[in-house]
């Protein structure tokens, strides 16, 4: 706001005495982001910022129309859950899901008896997150030791173990979804990790579908999700260099959650950067 007049998303080169700005603080630890700096310079690359792991996802796969209408953006990690919603071009809403990939693994081990390795195989070559699109007289062959001897077991078995824990993902995003004020469907959408809908990284849910259970689009497995992210780095640092005056990038301070909202008030003459 300029001298307490809304709407305003670029005030440089205006003239006013109060500016005020709604804003999305996001914070990480300092030693994380050392770390992961250090990480990207043993690999002879230099950084130029940290950027908030969903906002990179955005630049790849959210159109600039969707988040100024609002959408939520799910992204089904290995370790996590992503949940950004957007509204009027910004960053409205941030989680952290306890739940995502390595769980629905985790899953499957206890309830097939493999071991992780085989799992994460299981998972991939013939995991359907939505239990319905499966054939109820399909059958796999598990992997065994000597002692347990040839096995087979159902792939509606397997289905059902992953649509499970991603019907529970789902869930608990759409909590925050209402949290975000988001209750019904966004004007601009929502995305499992993608656009209105398209779902899954194989660092998540790791199957060839995630059909009805999310979204309603079918998405080949692979590491979608975190080319994305590359993906949207890489467009967001091209678009700082292009940008900034001489070519010389800006460092920014984001990286991962704790986030909150803040008000920062200024007085001045003139507003400028």
């Amino acid at each position: 706001m300029v001298d307490q007049q809304r709407g305003i998303s670029d005030p440089v080169g205006m003239t006013g005495t109060r500016l005020e700005v709604e804003m999305y603080l996001v914070t990480v630890q300092s030693t994380a982001a050392q770390n992961l700096r250090r990480s990207v310079e043993r690999a002879r690359y230099r950084p130029a910022e940290l950027v908030l792991e969903p906002l990179a996802a955005s630049y790849a796969v959210l159109t600039d129309d969707e988040k100024e209408l609002g959408v939520a953006l799910v992204e089904v990690g290995g370790g996590s859950t992503g949940v950004a919603v957007f509204h009027e071009g910004k960053i409205r809403h941030l989680a952290s899901l306890k739940y995502a990939g390595t769980h629905v693994t985790s899953d499957l081990v206890a309830g097939l008896g493999v071991t992780q390795a085989d799992a994460e195989r299981l998972k991939e070559r013939h995991g359907v997150a939505y239990q319905p699109l499966v054939d109820a007289a399909e059958m796999i062959n598990l992997p065994s030791t000597p002692s347990q001897g040839a096995r087979q077991a159902s792939r509606e078995l397997l289905s059902h173990i992953i649509h499970q824990r991603v019907d529970e993902i789902f869930q608990l995003a759409q909590r925050e979804f209402e949290r975000a004020g988001m209750g019904g469907t966004a004007p601009g959408g929502r995305g499992a990790d993608g656009r209105n809908g398209a779902p899954a990284r194989d660092g998540g849910a790791g199957a060839r579908r995630v059909r009805g259970a999310g979204a309603g689009r079918d998405a080949g497995a692979g590491d979608l999700g975190t080319r994305r992210q590359r993906a949207g780095a890489a467009l967001r640092g091209a678009g700082r260099w292009c940008c900034t005056p001489h070519g010389a990038s800006r460092r920014g301070r984001a990286a991962f959650p704790v986030a909150r909202r803040g008000r920062v008030r200024a007085s001045s003459g003139g507003l400028d950067r």
